[in-house]
């Protein structure tokens, strides 16, 4: 009688322990963000991905959860972004109803659906204690081809930093470095270099180094898409090294 019981208890508190495991499990996988409105959201330890699909657009977006990104200013720009996007390009909308128009007006043309892909690359220094990001916001609305954004952000472990963390860039050393960019960008241009792009883009001085990534060997500036040169150029690189860094560093 006792081993008949004993079997009954055990088996009441498996059968409970079944029971508490699979609501733990279903509420986890519901778990989704909802500041991201319609949106699948899979949040790992590496990386937090949103992906939206309707009929007239596709969303795919992702980024790191960065421990010294101490202001979530990644997460924020990123979802507010989408959220745009969602807003601009929803079922009903302005844009929509416009591209309806032009089917009916046009039914062989291909159909067009628009697209956000945002995407990022990170890059460590050990010496300099630093993590920097480089994302990459290709938007397609039709046309040709889309147009790929640019945006970079680098941490230290007191949190984000910009390259004057680094460079002193008063008086005339922004006038100086701009100059040494300007000679690298025209070897990395080619036959893509335009001397009429290229000083119109590096005219706002000191936007010159919003964009950039370190490393233990230096920093690598970044141009946007068309800042500096013609669509084929894609988004131009500079690195310079420390030593060429020398006579600008604090």
């Amino acid at each position: 009688m006792k081993t008949y019981q004993k079997n009954i208890i055990i088996t009441v508190l498996l059968v409970v322990a079944i029971f508490i495991y699979v609501i733990k499990n279903k509420k986890t996988q519901n778990i989704v963000d909802t500041e991201i409105q319609n949106a699948t959201t899979t949040d790992t330890k590496a990386d937090v991905v949103i992906s939206d699909t309707t009929d007239f657009y596709e969303i795919y977006a992702t980024y790191p959860t960065e421990p010294r990104d101490k202001n979530f200013i990644i997460k924020k720009t990123i979802t507010d972004i989408v959220k745009d996007k969602q807003e601009e390009w929803k079922t009903g909308g302005a844009l929509y109803n416009e591209e309806q128009k032009i089917k009916a007006q046009y039914p062989d043309r291909p159909s067009i659906k628009y697209e956000l892909n945002i995407k990022y690359d990170k890059y460590e220094s050990q010496s300099k204690g630093t993590v920097s990001y480089v994302f990459k916001l290709y938007e397609f609305t039709g046309g040709a081809h889309g147009n790929t954004g640019l945006s970079t952000y680098t941490y230290d472990d007191k949190g984000l930093i910009y390259v004057d963390k680094f460079l002193n860039l008063e008086d005339d050393n922004a006038i100086k470095l701009t100059n040494i960019i300007k000679e690298k960008l025209i070897v990395f241009l080619g036959d893509l270099y335009n001397p009429e792009m290229l000083n119109s883009g590096l005219s706002d001085i000191y936007t010159n180094f919003d964009n950039f990534t370190v490393s233990d060997e230096g920093i690598k500036f970044i141009f946007g898409q068309y800042q500096v040169a013609p669509y084929a150029a894609g988004q131009p690189e500079v690195f310079l090294s420390w030593l060429e860094l020398e006579s600008f560093l604090k």
